[in-house]
């Protein structure tokens, strides 16, 4: 029995942990956006749903399309996914964007389901979070080709010193936790 409420208690908390943190996502998307768009597009007008939900799951089925790279252990995958995603966050927004980025995720749990308990879906959507919101966020503050690929270039950077960070800390712990594996 004390098993059970140790794992209802833990499965509590890694839902709570999702919910804050895709709270703060928005909030800082929401901040990012004010900050630097004078025009921007309401999230609730037809267009832009349609706009979001449409390339959301395009980089849906692209997200569960797997490219092995050859160079890396089998488990790495090669993810386009997040093209359609950055192609709406620069069109409508950082807010657009993390929708988006959520949206994407959910159409690959529909399609495919989970082999990892939901923690790779969750640092899939906060991985890609850290790509697009400074990709964004420096591409709305001045518009234009080069600003874009500074952009990609700054979320490309944070994504990698973040998702570093957030593998060693959070994810491998976890997935040794979940897993029974070794943490070694």
């Amino acid at each position: 029995m004390k098993t059970l409420f140790a794992s209802i208690s833990e499965n509590v908390q890694f839902v709570l942990l999702c919910l804050a943190v895709t709270a703060a996502v928005v909030l800082l998307a929401w901040g990012g956006e004010k900050l630097v768009m004078k025009k921007r597009h309401r999230l609730n007008t037809a267009h832009t749903i349609t706009t979001v939900g449409m390339l959301a799951a395009i980089s849906g089925v692209l997200m569960v399309i797997e490219l092995p790279l050859f160079f890396a252990p089998s488990f790495y995958k090669l993810d386009i996914s997040e093209l359609p995603i950055l192609i709406c966050t620069f069109y409508l927004g950082p807010v657009a964007g993390v929708v988006a980025e959520l949206v994407k995720v959910l159409v690959k749990l529909i399609i495919k389901g989970t082999t990892t308990a939901y923690v790779g879906d969750f640092a899939n959507f906060v991985v890609g979070c850290t790509f697009i919101l400074p990709a964004s966020i420096i591409y709305h503050a001045r518009p234009g080709k080069k600003t874009a690929l500074i952009g990609m270039a700054v979320g490309t950077l944070i994504m990698t010193v973040f998702g570093s960070a957030f593998n060693a800390i959070y994810l491998l712990p976890k997935f040794s936790e979940l897993f029974g594996l070794p943490l070694d």
